[in-house]
């Protein structure tokens, strides 16, 4: 008999209560209430995160603790992390993470990507610029090593750019980014509805928006 077995035959029970947190990371938990033996429901879980080399956590005082499996810190505040509910009807997806992957999509494909690609055939081509001379000169004098470091410097300063854009987009309550994620059904509201940072949680990160959709890949 496996441990989830072994939890259910306990007294008591619990229960799926079809909500999610997400952590400041991406992962995952879906949140379970319970009444009963809470000790050996804890260390049973335990036993099975373990096993399935998952992350247990607990809510309390306004964080979420964790109990057993990796994870880049012992605790996140609450405020830190994103709610929603599972409860939807077969097939549909959650408008709000919709919403976030299709504006994050586009902030990095359209905007990044396309400052990072004009950006970089100037320090390309500028060594043969007959209409910049200055430059020209400038950068026929550079080694490879050194159109690299200026390359790198250009996609440092776009990311500092999207960093302070999508920060104006959180602070400023007058500017509001809307998403419509299908006919009928919109985010009208999508910088403040969630209360995690769009670009330290959002776009930033293994897997980010500018790790999973930019075709210039990240330097952090």
């Amino acid at each position: 008999m496996d441990s989830y077995s072994r939890i259910k035959a306990l007294d008591g029970g619990d229960m799926n209560e079809e909500r999610v947190l997400e952590l400041p990371t991406g992962e995952q938990l879906h949140c379970l209430s319970y009444h009963g033996s809470l000790d050996e429901f804890v260390e049973l879980y335990r036993e099975y995160a373990k096993a399935n080399n998952l992350i247990l956590a607990k809510l309390e005082n306004g964080k979420a603790r964790i109990l057993e499996g990796k994870t880049t810190q012992p605790e996140y505040d609450l405020s830190q992390c994103r709610a929603y509910s599972t409860d939807l009807p077969k097939g549909q997806v959650d408008p709000m993470k919709q919403a976030l992957d299709y504006f994050g999509r586009q902030l990095v494909a359209e905007v990044r990507d396309l400052a990072f690609a004009e950006a970089h055939k100037h320090v390309e081509t500028g060594a043969k610029s007959r209409r910049n001379r200055p430059l020209a000169k400038a950068l026929s004098k550079l080694d490879p090593d050194d159109i690299e470091a200026i390359k790198w410097l250009i996609r440092a300063n776009v990311d500092s750019t999207m960093h302070y854009l999508l920060k104006l987009l959180e602070d400023d309550d007058r500017i509001k980014i809307a998403v419509k994620v299908s006919e009928d059904q919109e985010v009208d509201d999508l910088a403040h509805d969630t209360a995690r940072s769009l670009f330290d949680e959002y776009f930033k990160g293994g897997s980010g928006w500018a790790a999973k959709y930019s075709k210039f890949g990240v330097d952090w």
